[in-house]
């Protein structure tokens, strides 16, 4: 896979920013393009913290410090065992916990509904505990993201998030590489994708990281985290849930989700939420009202 990403990369290409075309407006993968976000990026750091090895936490916790990188750490609850004190030392120095599920190389993507939320709701009680507050922020492992999934995240105020950057840095021993296929990537707005590092297990992605913190440092580019990131962006995540399924006011795009959840969104004109309704996700259900309530799109 090296030579693959190489070869992307240099075409310009952007890994995993292809599922966009699949998972539409269900799932954030950068905010590139906005003058809000110019000199900033979001490092988000998957498999936290450790799952039984020699943990790096101090390790990444101090590069960290060195270059004021504040990072989003996609958990799974599993490996956060144990490791409750290095998480709020974590969440002290402004770092955040996304949900990330339970553990890695679960298949998450075919697990029935009623289980998933189990373990979905799992993870998030985990992040609760550390940080005193629910996650805004959920990823799929492996990036295999389901509509029931999503029905799922949805409900429980999550907003999916993948990136723009990304390399399969945890299967790519060469800590080099990494950092510069990564760099080769990243532009304002941009998500970055990487993996925690342990003793012992993808130990070279400490390294990575360092020399990624130190390109981007060259760059002039200010790492923060994706709730930041977002918030300069004014993306304020999932839409807010319409009680009556329809808008009380001009235009509307009403999203049903698996298990009845519904969500909607106003705009001022047609074209505004024809513009909305044709980058949403082929997971859902989705019908564009006009002011008196009549259906004019759907699929």
């Amino acid at each position: 896979m090296q030579s693959v990403f190489s070869l992307t990369t240099k075409l310009g290409l952007r890994p995993i920013t292809w599922l966009d075309y699949v998972y539409g407006n269900s799932t954030v993968f950068h905010f590139a393009a906005r003058r809000e976000t110019q000199g900033y990026v979001a490092l988000t750091i998957d498999d936290g913290l450790c799952r039984g090895g020699k943990s790096m936490i101090a390790e990444v916790r101090r590069l960290l410090q060195e270059h004021n990188a504040r990072v989003t750490f996609f958990l799974c609850s599993d490996y956060a065992e144990g490791f409750e004190a290095e998480a709020k030392e974590l969440v002290s120095d402004g770092h955040e916990f996304g949900n990330h599920c339970c553990a890695d190389g679960v298949d998450y993507w075919s697990m029935p509904p009623e289980r998933f939320e189990v373990e979905l709701l799992r993870c998030s009680q985990k992040i609760v505990d550390i940080t005193g507050r629910a996650p805004r922020w959920f990823r799929a492992p492996q990036g295999r993201y389901s509509g029931k999934m999503h029905g799922l995240v949805s409900r429980h105020g999550m907003q999916h998030a993948l990136g723009d950057c990304y390399c399969e840095d945890w299967s790519v021993e060469d800590s080099a590489w990494v950092a510069s296929t990564m760099l080769s990537q990243v532009r304002d707005g941009s998500i970055l994708v990487m993996h925690m590092p342990e003793y012992g297990f993808r130990e070279h992605l400490l390294a990575a990281i360092g020399q990624l913190l130190e390109g981007l440092r060259e760059k002039n580019l200010r790492v923060v985290t994706l709730s930041e990131l977002a918030q300069m962006a004014g993306d304020m995540g999932a839409a807010s849930p319409s009680r009556e399924g329809r808008a009380q006011r001009g235009y509307s795009v009403i999203t049903h989700h698996d298990f009845g959840n519904v969500d909607g969104m106003e705009f001022d004109t047609l074209d505004e939420a024809l513009s909305h309704w044709r980058g949403l996700s082929m997971f859902s259900a989705h019908t564009v009202l006009g002011p008196d309530g009549e259906e004019l799109k759907y699929y």
